[in-house]
């Protein structure tokens, strides 16, 4: 029994420390938009956030992005504290329920859709919801003038921060009292939409939200490029969460934000060159930028494209991937001109897309799909080879379509363009470029990524014996030695077992997705007519 007491007692103790511990954490602060001497202040009807007091109902949503708030990253946020201004008015007690909604998101910027609208984010299932009572209690003369904060207490619930995009948005619905001449401060203005507002005094936000979830600048909304000063404390997370699952997104050349476009009139453009009936393109992304999917799996590969064609255009790519040793393109000093490289002839994906006057004018993406059949991604510089025919070239005297670009500090990328013959015919004679009008710049790309889709005997040994790749309905093999081969479909139903001799063999298959067993190896294939 005295042992059992003196157990319990441990326990307490360890239990209050812990308390104590966790009651003492370091509180951080991050401000931003000079938060302790701002100088802007937001103007016009509806123009603003979080708040507006001159109205009964209300709703906003800021974006602030990750580069702001990097130092916040894996640590959880206590509160959120903004700053507005009173200037000659009557002053009066206000109070009123708040709804806040925190949710991180992939893009830097509030994107638009297909027809060129901004959008509200949908906060129906937000990563955090809580109510918030908000007392402004001013001693004054009748007309009185001054700073004074809003303060947002997330420390009943910390919100834990994963290091994205975070989406502010406070809600005030049916409140019974207004106030004029109260503005919040916010910070200079941004390249990019940072804040959208609501406010009426017939319909509240969620009404608004569920009639149209478009942001209409005409009627009861606004769209600014203003974010309001803020206060964030955080501190170190209480508790430790796992990783988040996938899958993940990683962009280059700011893929989101950039403005930089080839031309799309002349044939400086890659991956694709729609002036011609035939392109190919060479696209290196080397080892250090793509170093944070090292052992993953790439699911998805897009680039940021714009549209500017008077009609809708179909074209029809093809995109060729694999690792490389080399972080750049050999320059041959005897010919004096670069090399192209000798790709992997197995399709990875295609991509049958037609862009449409919806997207006249605005952004939109070339994406290649790999879900079905991810490319595990070992590490190395990656090459991407891109091809393109078509029937009919893009006439470009009825405008262009044209891709974002960044400017690394080695040429990245090359391309070729023909009428006449295609990629596959042209390099096969031609090891190297002819020059012309070669992009001096790399498009911009954003991969998916995931977990592994399939561990096995690849990831147990050093290094592969055996070469297994794909040609148009067929599995190509290069073994180092004689060996047993097992070929199963996806179902995991075995549809090959032979013994094959060393050297190149080929396999006919239907279309479809495989596992190639050779001994203690596994690759994954897939065969496309």
């Amino acid at each position: 029994m005295k042992q059992k007491l003196l157990h319990i007692l441990a326990l307490v103790v360890v239990m209050l420390v812990s308390s104590q511990a966790y009651a003492q954490k370091t509180q951080q602060t991050l401000t931003l938009g000079d938060y302790d001497n701002p100088s802007d202040m937001y103007q016009g009807d509806k123009n603003g956030a979080p708040i507006f007091y001159e109205y009964t109902n209300c709703g906003t949503q800021t974006l602030y992005t990750a580069d702001e708030l990097v130092s916040m990253k894996n640590s959880d946020i206590t509160s959120i504290t903004f700053k507005s201004n009173i200037s000659d008015c009557y002053i009066q007690d206000y109070s009123s329920s708040l709804k806040v909604y925190l949710q991180e998101v992939d893009s830097p910027e509030f994107v638009k859709n297909a027809s060129g609208k901004y959008e509200w984010y949908s906060v129906t299932t937000p990563i955090y919801e809580v109510d918030y009572s908000a007392d402004f209690m001013m001693e004054s003369t009748e007309y009185g003038y001054g700073d004074f904060e809003v303060k947002i207490d997330l420390s009943a619930k910390p919100y834990h921060y994963t290091g994205k995009n975070l989406i502010v948005t406070v809600v005030n619905n049916n409140s019974n009292q207004t106030v004029q001449n109260i503005f919040f401060y916010c910070q200079p203005v941004d390249s990019k939409i940072r804040t959208l507002s609501f406010a009426s005094d017939k319909i509240d936000f969620d009404t608004n939200q569920k009639n149209d979830n478009i942001v209409n600048p005409l009627g009861n909304e606004q769209l600014t490029k203003q974010a309001p000063v803020a206060k964030f404390t955080y501190q170190e997370t209480s508790t430790p969460e796992p990783p988040a699952p996938g899958p993940h997104e990683l962009s280059l050349g700011d893929y989101y934000n950039t403005n930089l476009k080839f031309d799309g009139f002349n044939d400086d453009i890659t991956p694709i060159v729609f002036n011609y009936c035939h392109s190919g393109s060479q696209t290196i992304y080397t080892a250090e930028e793509l170093k944070e999917m090292k052992g993953k799996d790439i699911t998805k590969i897009a680039f940021r494209m714009y549209n500017e064609f008077l009609s809708d255009y179909t074209f029809n790519s093809k995109l060729y991937i694999q690792e490389i040793s080399d972080s750049k393109f050999n320059f041959n000093t005897t010919e004096q001109a670069y090399e192209w490289f000798d790709y992997n002839k197995s399709i990875k994906a295609e991509s049958h897309q037609t862009v449409t006057l919806d997207t006249y004018c605005s952004d939109d993406e070339l994406i290649f799909n790999l879900s079905e059949f991810p490319f595990s991604y070992d590490g190395n510089a990656l090459l991407l080879t891109i091809i393109n025919d078509v029937e009919t070239c893009l006439d470009t005297s009825n405008g262009y379509i044209s891709f974002y670009y960044y400017e690394p500090a080695t040429r990245q990328s090359y391309k070729y363009g023909s009428d006449n013959d295609d990629f596959l015919t042209y390099i096969t004679t031609n090891k190297y470029m002819n020059g012309g009008n070669d992009p001096e710049a790399t498009p911009v790309v954003k991969f998916t990524y995931d977990d592994k889709f399939y561990t096995g005997a690849k990831d147990a040994v050093a290094a592969q014996k055996h070469s297994v790749t794909t040609t148009a309905g067929a599995v190509v093999l290069n073994l180092s030695e004689n060996d047993l081969v097992e070929i199963f479909d996806i179902s995991g139903k075995v549809v090959v077992a032979k013994n094959f001799m060393e050297g190149y063999n080929t396999v006919d298959m239907q279309n479809g997705i495989y596992i190639v067993k050779i001994g203690n190896e596994v690759h994954k294939v897939c065969v496309i007519n």
